[in-house]
C-alpha cells in the first residue's frame, strides 16, 4: 500500500474537499485560559465542500517546529505530551454528507498536576479513513488530505490563576559552514544558530547576524524570517551568506531576540536578546599556491629570456 498525506494549515481548502474552523467562524484558531484540573467543552465546525460523502478522522496533536521554524503538528505515531493528549473526541470517525455541515464536540481535560505555561497544538481532520474499520484502506494507493486548526492553551499557575510563565532561551551554538569547507550535514555559505526553548512558554524569535571585516570592506547584516519555538524544542536555524568573499577575516555577531506574543494586544511581551560572536577567516591556500607557482614560473621564463638577449662575453687573449 502506498499512502500520501497532503497537509493544509488554515480553515478551508477546496482541494481538500472540506473546511475546518472553530465554532465561531470569525476565529482562525482556538485560544483558552484554563486552570490545572479543569475541563472545558467546545466544538469544531466542519463542512463538506465536495460532491461526495467524506470519511473524516478528527484528532488532536502537539505542536512542533518544522525545519524552517514554522508551525507544524506532530504526527499520530509520535507520543503526545500535552494538547494532543488532553483533547478527546467522543466520535472521532464520522462520515459527512455532500454539502453538509456539522459541529463536532470535543473536551479538554487539563491534568491537575500540569505545570503552568503556554502550550501549542491543534485539531486536525483527515480524509481517507474508513469509519467502520477506523483505518486507511489497504492494498491501494491512497491520497489523504488533512486540515489543521491551531490551538493555544495557557495553563494558569497558582491559586490566583496568575503567573507561572518562564521564558528561557538557550543559544547553544553559533557556527559557519564555509563554501570551500562545509560542516558535516550542513549547507555551504550558511551560518547556523543552535537554539533551545528551556522555558514553559512559546517563544517568537527574530534572528540577525552582523558581519564586520577586520581589514577592509563594508559591514553586512543578515536576517531570517520570524520563527516560533515551542517548549523544550530545539532548532538549528540556517542563515545563508550568499556573497561570501573568497578571502578575508571577519567578525560575525549573532543576535537572537526572543519574546512572548500577546495576540489580544498585538504586542511583544518581555523581549530579551541573546548574543554570540565568532571570528571566521577565508584563506584560499590552493589559489595562493597556484599564484605563487605561476609567479615563480613567470620569473624563471623572464630570467631565461633575459639571459638569451645578453651579448656573449668577449674572450681576452693573453700575449
Amino acid at each position: 500500500m502506498a499512502f500520501f498525506i497532503i497537509l493544509f494549515y488554515g480553515s478551508k481548502s477546496a482541494f481538500a474537499g472540506f473546511s475546518l474552523m472553530p465554532k465561531d467562524s470569525f476565529l482562525r484558531q482556538f485560544s483558552y485560559e484554563i486552570n490545572p484540573g479543569d475541563e472545558k467543552t467546545d466544538y469544531v465546525h466542519v463542512e463538506n465542500l465536495s460532491n461526495e460523502p467524506l470519511n473524516l478522522h478528527f484528532y488532536s496533536a502537539d505542536a512542533t517546529a518544522s525545519n524552517q521554524g514554522t508551525f507544524a503538528l506532530t504526527t499520530t505515531n509520535i507520543e503526545q505530551k500535552n494538547i494532543g493528549k488532553w483533547i478527546i473526541f467522543k466520535n472521532p470517525y464520522l462520515t459527512i454528507g455532500s454539502g453538509k455541515k456539522k459541529e463536532i464536540p470535543f473536551s479538554i481535560k487539563i491534568p491537575a498536576d500540569q505545570p503552568p505555561g503556554s502550550y501549542a497544538g491543534g485539531i486536525a481532520a483527515e480524509t481517507g479513513i474508513n469509519p467502520d474499520q477506523k483505518q486507511k484502506p489497504a492494498n491501494a494507493v491512497n491520497i489523504s488530505s488533512r486540515i489543521v486548526v491551531k490551538m493555544f492553551i495557557n495553563v494558569r499557575g497558582g491559586q490566583s490563576g496568575q503567573g507561572g510563565k518562564t521564558a528561557l532561551l538557550e543559544l547553544g551554538s553559533f557556527s559557519y559552514s564555509a563554501k570551500d569547507n562545509p560542516l558535516p550535514n550542513r549547507q555551504p555559505n550558511t551560518f547556523y544558530l543552535g537554539l533551545q526553548n528551556s522555558g514553559n512558554t512559546i517563544l517568537m524569535l527574530e534572528n540577525k547576524i552582523e558581519i564586520t571585516p577586520l581589514l577592509w570592506g563594508k559591514k553586512e547584516i543578515l536576517t531570517s524570517p520570524g520563527l516560533t519555538l515551542f517548549q523544550k524544542n530545539t532548532l538549528a536555524v540556517p542563515i545563508a551568506w550568499p556573497d561570501q568573499p573568497a578571502f578575508g577575516f571577519f567578525t560575525a555577531k549573532a543576535a537572537v531576540t526572543a519574546y512572548q506574543f500577546d495576540s489580544s494586544s498585538n504586542k511583544k511581551i518581555n523581549p530579551q536578546t541573546y548574543g554570540s560572536t565568532i571570528i571566521i577567516k577565508f584563506i584560499p591556500w590552493f589559489t595562493i599556491f597556484a599564484i605563487v607557482c605561476g609567479m615563480l614560473l613567470l620569473l624563471t621564463v623572464l630570467m631565461l629570456a633575459r639571459a638569451k638577449k645578453q651579448p656573449p662575453v668577449p674572450k681576452v687573449e693573453t700575449p
